[in-house]
């Protein structure tokens, strides 16, 4: 099941998540990187996030996304290491996809960590565009055109 996060419900698995699937490629980029939770924190209540779980069960993945200019931007999305391969990427970022029509968003944009190439294949695979390495932070910038609702 998608639905909005319910920040006491699910941020402890949120950051868990961030910690372990999303960090470690940061961290091969800038490896002196520290996250603290109140950082966390604050990055998901300046969005709008959309989390993967069962009812009565802990968030197994998540995306968060904000709107500028009719694009919608993808800040982060990551799933348990368990519930990879299983199709519920692709419903995260459907969902986000419809939300962003929903706001008349043009394009849905996004940065991928240059050494993760899982993501970067998923994003091929979801028809999204590699667009341009953006050097200073180490990241491809991939990009989808959305078709209005």
């Amino acid at each position: 099941m998608i639905r909005l996060r319910i920040p006491r419900k699910d941020d402890a698995s949120i950051t868990r998540i961030i910690r372990k699937e999303l960090l470690p490629y940061a961290r091969e980029s800038f490896p002196d990187l520290t996250v603290t939770r109140k950082e966390m924190a604050k990055r998901l209540r300046n969005a709008v996030v959309f989390v993967s779980a069962e009812p009565g069960r802990a968030a197994s993945g998540f995306i968060s996304l904000f709107v500028r200019e009719r694009v919608l931007w993808v800040d982060m999305v990551a799933l348990d290491r368990s519930k990879q391969g299983h199709g519920l990427g692709k419903k995260l970022l459907a969902r986000a996809e419809l939300f962003g029509r929903s706001r008349h968003c043009r394009t849905v944009q996004l940065y991928v960590d240059h050494q993760n190439e899982g993501a970067q294949r998923f994003y091929d695979r979801c028809d999204y565009t590699m667009q341009e390495y953006v050097p200073p932070i180490r990241c491809f910038r991939y990009e989808k055109r959305l078709i209005a609702l």
